[in-house]
């Protein structure tokens, strides 16, 4: 028994080109229908570039401006004075992950791979500021449980979403949100976007929230770029610390701080750029495009040598 072609394929090459069509559209579903994988590789030797928050490494005293505070972290940086960081529990404290790539960072990037298979495992990150190396697990693992350790890297997984690697990281010890007294709980979640753009640009975008110091989840960012040619020195500087005692003649158990109240210098940033003492103060209220009609209210209402010039 012969199966006749349709009237309208009478000839060799149409009954080819049809077959064609159908063998396309196959494989189009197929792809369709395959899992979102990384489309990028983010290995490499990457370096920060500080020009969108000049301030970030070095803010000053109250300048809490465009951040979702709450009470318990304004009352804690009310009370900050940056002797705190010079008592020798607190001088060996490495960068936590929420932050770490906000400093002067120079990161090391690189894959590590199932050995039979060739799947990645993990990506991990390595940078030089007290030897820390994070994992980034991308075998689809759980996190641990609510009493599992905290650690200042946290517990990470990673997941592709086209091209961006999304990260997620839990089990965050206690540490601060900006290096001026804002506090960030280890309740602190933390989700990252990594994209890559071309082949010597790294976006890095970071959204913390925290139920204990902040109102509304907070949204940085940081670049880098691609470095070739590193030394070994580029990761040996601060990989080891020791504390020491900086500052003689302190009773012991002593905790550099002011009382609510009493820190002179909370004033100074307002002052200085001739802002609202209360803007720089406002919470996430401050954060929206909304709230400059309550500024200029403000600044109507400042003595005329304190109002910004025009």
């Amino acid at each position: 028994m012969s199966v006749q072609p349709p009237d309208d394929i009478d000839r060799p090459t149409e009954r080819v080109v049809v077959m064609t069509i159908h063998v396309i559209r196959v494989l189009l579903l197929l792809v369709w229908a395959i899992p979102v994988q990384a489309q990028v590789s983010l290995i490499g030797d990457w370096s920060s570039r500080v020009h969108e928050d000049s301030t970030r490494n070095d803010p000053r005293i109250g300048d809490f401006a465009g951040l979702p505070m709450t009470p318990q972290a304004l009352a804690h940086a009310d009370a900050w004075t940056e002797s705190r960081l010079t008592v020798p529990e607190r001088q060996c404290v490495p960068n936590g992950a929420a932050w770490a790539f906000r400093g002067p960072a120079q990161i090391r990037i690189w894959e590590e791979k199932d050995p039979t298979t060739q799947e990645v495992v993990a990506i991990k990150t390595f940078i030089g500021t007290f030897s820390q190396t994070r994992t980034i697990w991308m075998d689809g693992r759980s996190h641990p449980g609510e009493y599992a350790p905290h650690t200042w890297q946290g517990f990470s997984t990673g997941t592709w979403n086209g091209s961006m690697l999304v990260v997620r990281t839990t089990h965050l010890k206690r540490f601060f949100h900006r290096r001026n007294g804002v506090p960030q709980s280890d309740k602190a979640t933390l989700t990252e976007h990594f994209i890559r753009h071309g082949n010597a640009y790294l976006t890095h975008v970071t959204m913390v929230e925290d139920p204990v110091y902040l109102t509304e989840p907070l949204v940085q960012s940081q670049n880098f770029v691609l470095v070739s040619n590193v030394t070994p020195a580029t990761y040996q500087a601060w990989t080891v610390c020791l504390a020491l005692e900086e500052i003689a003649g302190r009773p012991r158990g002593y905790v550099p701080h002011y009382l609510p109240g009493t820190n002179p210098f909370l004033t100074e940033y307002a002052t200085k750029f001739r802002v609202p003492f209360e803007a720089t103060r406002a919470g996430a209220e401050a954060m929206y495009p909304e709230y400059q009609g309550t500024v200029r209210q403000m600044l109507r209402a400042l003595p005329a040598d304190q109002a910004p010039a025009k």
